[in-house]
């Protein structure tokens, strides 16, 4: 399942290059790559190619919640 960041080509570039994070160039993320071990660390690196351009990425951080909220509550069924 693939989430729309509306992150442009610049920030997908820069998250690819200096955090090893990978989307479409478009800005869609594989919502199936998030979990409870590197939520934190891409929510840090998206503030970070996001904060200076007065960006929120509030659609894309209620996704990564649902998210992990599914991923924790269905953790020991995995």
């Amino acid at each position: 399942m693939f989430a729309y960041t509306g992150l442009n080509t610049s920030q997908v570039n820069e998250l690819r290059d200096k955090y090893g994070i990978y989307m479409t160039a478009d800005g869609r993320i594989s919502i199936a790559g998030l979990n409870t071990k590197n939520l934190d660390y891409i929510s840090d690196a998206f503030h970070q190619v996001t904060k200076d351009q007065g960006i929120w990425l509030i659609e894309i951080d209620k996704i990564m919640l649902a998210y992990v909220l599914y991923f924790e509550d269905h953790e020991s069924n995995l």
